[in-house]
């Protein structure tokens, strides 16, 4: 950023350099490490000053020559959130900035006799008592400089008596999550929460083996697609289309007992699964009769074995169906 810029040029540096951060919070660390945030020109210069006093010392290194270095923080934050600008106060810090830059260059030589005079207490008292003498001549850096310290000097004064941190917002987030962490580690590790998880666990159970469930409903519903059949065509035709038609509604009804089964694999005391299967053999036992009318098989001849344990199977899946549904009647009941 430019030297000695106001807070405006700042912002618009900023906005340049991260066009896609609509709104910022331009913050830097004092010399406690507390982030503060930065809302006028003003305060611009006071953490330049903050910047100032970390030089390192090295005697090897004039004072005079060193520059700190100032590293900004920028915070993307909501537009209510972000510091107005304020524009006579900015104008006005220009204006200020620009006639003390006359002065200095009209009245350097004041201003190196004053810094070679080495009493620092009596400098400060000489340069407050110009200040409030309308155009008094005067060095801009050290009249910044004190200004400056006395703002930080009465912000930590402020802090330490009034007993707020007005950056403490700042960590209120991870305090929060580490509070949180450590009431919800407290909380699963209770007694009570066990029965809990193990509700929540049957919850779950439930819901897995319903999607399921669900799922071999759809292609038990595909499976009763009407096929047209072209009685008009040879018999030939008609036989090929009546095989194809056959074999079409039996792989859907076989993907819906894999879909039940593992429905019942998931929550075995699950009686609509089971209820579904014992309906979905009985619709693939009367889609091998009806087969065999279709094509006219002589059924005494025929081996009516698959079909006639297809209907022994459902039957005896639906009984079992069944007493788990008075069974979980009777235990709501009690409940």
């Amino acid at each position: 950023m430019p030297v000695n810029c106001t807070f405006r040029v700042l912002r618009e540096a900023v906005t340049k350099r991260f066009p896609s951060s609509k709104s910022v919070l331009i913050k830097y660390k004092d010399n406690d490490g507390d982030l503060v945030t930065i809302t006028s020109t003003a305060e611009l210069r006071l953490a330049e000053s903050c910047a100032d006093r970390v030089i390192p010392e090295d005697p090897e290194i004039d004072k005079a020559d060193s520059i700190g270095m100032l590293r900004l923080h920028i915070v993307d934050v909501t537009p209510e959130q972000e510091p107005p600008l304020l524009e006579e106060e900015e104008e006005k810090a220009a204006e200020n900035e620009g006639i003390k830059e006359d002065e200095s260059n009209s009245n350097s030589s004041l201003s190196e006799s004053v810094l070679e005079a080495g009493d620092y207490e009596t400098d400060k008292v000489e340069k407050e008592a110009q200040k409030e003498k309308p155009g008094a001549s005067e060095d801009p850096e050290c009249k910044e400089l004190e200004m400056d310290d006395w703002l930080f000097e009465f912000s930590q004064l402020f802090r330490s008596h009034v007993g707020i941190d007005p950056d403490a917002h700042i960590d209120l987030h991870e305090l929060g999550m580490e509070l949180c962490s450590e009431a919800l580690e407290e909380a699963v590790t209770s007694e009570e929460a066990q029965g809990l998880f193990d509700k929540a666990a049957s919850k779950f159970q439930e819901v897995a083996a319903l999607a399921f469930f669900n799922w071999g409903n759809v292609y038990m519903c595909a499976a009763r697609k009407r096929i047209p059949l072209d009685e008009s065509a040879g018999k030939e035709v008609v036989e090929s289309q009546l095989q194809t038609a056959y074999d079409w509604v039996k792989e859907k009804y076989s993907l819906a007992r894999e879909k039940y089964e593992e429905a019942l694999l998931i929550k075995p005391d699950f009686y609509e699964g089971l209820l579904a299967l014992g309906q979905q053999q009985f619709e693939m036992a009367k889609l091998h009769w009806s087969f065999a009318l279709a094509k006219k098989i002589d059924l005494s001849s025929c081996d009516s074995t698959e079909m006639l344990n297809l209907f022994d199977s459902a039957e005896e899946k639906m009984k079992v169906a069944t007493e788990m549904w008075e069974k979980w009647r009777s235990r709501e009941q009690r409940n």
